[in-house]
C-alpha cells in the first residue's frame, strides 16, 4: 500500500502480485454476487460491494486495474479531513 496527496484528497493503492483478471470484468468487481466473474477467483463477492459503498458515503471513489499473470492494484481516493 502506498499513498499520494493530491490537492483536496488523498489516494491509496493497495496491490498484490496474485491472481488477475480480465479488464472487462473490471467495473462489475463491485456488485453484489456478481457471476460474470470467474469462480476461481475471490473478487466479485459481497465484500468488494461493501467496500465501494462505504467508500462513497465518505466522498470518495475506488477503481481498480488489472493486468494478466501481474496482480490487481485498487486506487481508493478519498477527500482530505477538513475539506
Amino acid at each position: 500500500m502506498d499513498t499520494q496527496p493530491p490537492d483536496r484528497f488523498v489516494i491509496l493503492r493497495f496491490w498484490d502480485n496474485g491472481r488477475s483478471f480480465p479488464a472487462s470484468v473490471g467495473d462489475r468487481l463491485f456488485e453484489v454476487f456478481n457471476r460474470s466473474v470467474p469462480r476461481q477467483t475471490d473478487f466479485g463477492r459481497p465484500g468488494l460491494s461493501n467496500v465501494r459503498r462505504v467508500v462513497g458515503r465518505h466522498g470518495g471513489r475506488i477503481r481498480v486495474e488489472s493486468e494478466e499473470g501481474r496482480g490487481v492494484t485498487f486506487f481508493v481516493t478519498l477527500p482530505r479531513a477538513g475539506d
